[in-house]
């Protein structure tokens, strides 16, 4: 209740034309999907995602280098996790399960969906769908 009452009067604002939020500890990506401009969906049954962030994101651009670090560090950690059998040890990031049932390391790229339902010419509110 306390961080209800001290984030009341404050406002999440972010580019909603770049389809990322850099933080300091993390990167959240705003997904649209179903639209006829953006190329984003779902692959390998949800396992992957395609994301367009935008024409000024390029591969040298701050965001995208962080992002790329972030996914090679989960990937580091998920694979020395896997090594020493799926243990969660002193060197290991912090760990969740998944929908499925097996862990997953958690990273610092946060997902964010919403769809657009072309029958009302509007979008879903965003679902945050976990760290990846």
């Amino acid at each position: 209740l306390h961080d209800q009452q001290r984030l009341a009067n404050t406002k999440l604002s972010f580019n909603k034309y770049s389809g990322v939020q850099d933080w300091n500890n993390a990167i959240f990506l705003w997904v649209n999907l179903n639209t006829g401009d953006s190329p984003n969906e779902f692959l390998e049954g949800g396992r992957q995602i395609t994301w367009f962030g935008g024409s000024r994101m390029h591969d040298e651009s701050p965001v995208i280098v962080k992002l790329v670090n972030f996914g090679k560090e989960g990937m580091a950690v998920k694979k020395e996790d896997d090594d020493e059998g799926g243990g969660h040890g002193a060197n290991s990031a912090s760990s969740s399960t998944s929908g499925d049932g097996s862990d997953s390391v958690s990273s610092n790229i946060v997902l964010w969906c919403r769809r657009y339902q072309p029958e009302i010419k509007k979008f879903t509110p965003y679902v945050c769908f976990g760290r990846l």
